[in-house]
Order: structure tokens, then C-alpha cells, then sequence
């Protein structure tokens, strides 16, 4: 899941939670604007190593 791979209520469910951070830190005017940035990230395995997390972030 978290290396670019999966799909589902699991994926769904991350990406909301991604969306509703970068909300939150306002990085994003609405989930809908969040969720792009997001589903890059998950796509490109991003989420797997903690730097690129933080970089994302």
C-alpha cells in the first residue's frame, strides 16, 4: 500500500487522511486540492521512507 501499490477503502482512506493534513497545515485550499499532492506521493512510494515524508509534509 504504502509502496505504490493497492487499491480500495484502504487507499481511500489514506489519501483523505493525506488530503485532510495538508488541509489542516494549510497546504491546500480544499481536500479536493489536496488529494492531488497526496496520490503522487502514494503512487511514487513516497510514504515508504520517512524523508520523503517529511519533505512532502
Amino acid at each position: 500500500m504504502f509502496q505504490g501499490k493497492g487499491n480500495g477503502p484502504l487507499r481511500t482512506a489514506v489519501l483523505l487522511n493525506a488530503a485532510l493534513a495538508l488541509r489542516a497545515a494549510e497546504r491546500a485550499e480544499d481536500l479536493r486540492e489536496g488529494l492531488v499532492p497526496a496520490e503522487g506521493a502514494l503512487d511514487r512510494g513516497a510514504w515508504a521512507v520517512p524523508e520523503d515524508y517529511v519533505v512532502f509534509t
